[in-house]
């Protein structure tokens, strides 16, 4: 991450848990996975689904991941063009997809 884009990053996460106060459990649980910063404005983010995410949210193994090109800022549109292409990927409706 260059310079740049950690500004950016570190602005656009004072933001959103200056908004949304509710996002630091769910930024610490993230990042207690690992990284070094969690997407935390993808607008997935009302309290009650943060709620969910933390009571129910699970990590995934990593071991089968695959990288595929796709249109750049179009993260959940990606996804949901792949799904149509292989019958064993699924998107969840809900489609966060919280980074880290």
């Amino acid at each position: 991450m260059n310079k740049e884009q950690a500004e950016f990053l570190a602005e656009k996460t004072k933001g959103a848990l200056s908004e949304m106060p509710w996002l630091v459990g769910l930024q610490t649980k993230l990042l207690n996975l690992g990284g070094v910063a969690a997407v935390l404005w993808n607008g997935s983010n009302e309290e009650d689904f943060v709620n969910i995410l933390l009571e129910n949210g699970r990590e995934y193994s990593t071991a089968n991941i695959e990288l595929h090109e796709g249109g750049r800022n179009e993260c959940h549109e990606n996804s949901e063009q792949l799904a149509m292409t292989k019958e064993d990927y699924v998107v969840h409706p809900a489609k966060t997809g919280h980074l880290i």
